[in-house]
């Protein structure tokens, strides 16, 4: 029996592919739910339906290249909403086709290339879309049996998908302490923003260490912020140095490997 398979994409060529591998009845019946799947399709999950009838075919005859070929068409089509899942999946069922059929590589390199802008969509999407969240004013509070020892409030700007990151000191008896705080080297990932922070802080009265008064210090630190809700993103970094000046003089310094953990709530 010969059945006929038909999947529009937005490329050069329509793909109009016939099934013409020796199934078993029962294979028979997952290649005519999964072509039922994807010419009803009104959903992803539709196709990833398709895709799991398909996959059963596999499992009892792996040597149909007509299966690998319409299980790379029908993850090439969710690439734009499933990233880099999607895209490895049509990857790897493709590469398994052209081992059956070499002569078609001029045809799976142009639904690669594709493939490739979809993903590209995916991902500017995706990171426009998480830094939405990001954006905002949140703070951070820190008690310790039952006191308050430090409040903090950051800020996050985007402006055409550049991120810009300030923050300060809510209570007075620090805030009063002169300080600045920058934000660098930060980068947009899929997961989150990555940036170091240094931050200074000058002591009106110099302060007595085991390795003499200084009166600045500055600390380093390598940090990432990851939304666990849109109203709360947890920050976690890693100290890298701390230096301490005494007249602008550099008296001390020391690698801080201490990694820290805090959570800010959305205050707008």
């Amino acid at each position: 029996m010969k059945y006929v398979f038909l999947i529009l994409f937005v490329s050069m060529y329509n793909f109009v592919f016939s099934q013409n591998c020796n199934l078993s009845v029962s294979e028979e019946k997952h290649w005519l739910k999964a072509v039922t799947f994807v010419e009803e399709a009104t959903s992803n999950e539709d196709y990833l339906l398709a895709a799991k009838e398909f996959e059963q075919i596999l499992i009892s005859n792996a040597s149909c290249p007509d299966v690998y070929y319409n299980l790379g068409l029908v993850y090439s089509k969710i690439v734009s909403s499933k990233g880099e899942f999607a895209i490895n999946k049509a990857k790897e069922y493709f590469n398994y086709y052209l081992k059956f059929k070499p002569e078609e590589s001029a045809a799976i390199e142009k639904e690669l290339i594709i493939m490739e802008a979809r993903l590209e969509k995916y991902n500017n999407d995706t990171k426009n879309n998480m830094l939405k969240d990001f954006e905002g004013t949140w703070e951070k509070y820190n008690y310790f049996n039952g006191r308050l020892l430090s409040a903090s409030q950051m800020q996050i700007n985007i402006n055409n998908s550049e991120v810009k990151i300030s923050s300060h000191s809510l209570l007075k008896n620090i805030s009063n302490i002169p300080g600045d705080t920058y934000y660098y080297n930060i980068q947009v990932h899929s997961t989150g923003i990555s940036y170091t922070v240094n931050s200074n802080i000058y002591y009106p009265e110099p302060v007595n260490e085991e390795f003499g008064e200084y009166d600045k210090d500055t600390r380093v630190f390598s940090c990432f912020i990851s939304l666990l809700s849109k109203t709360q993103i947890k920050e976690k970094c890693s100290g890298i140095k701390i230096q301490y000046y005494y007249h602008s003089r550099l008296i001390f310094e020391q690698n801080n490997s201490v990694v820290s953990e805090f959570i800010y709530d959305k205050t707008d």
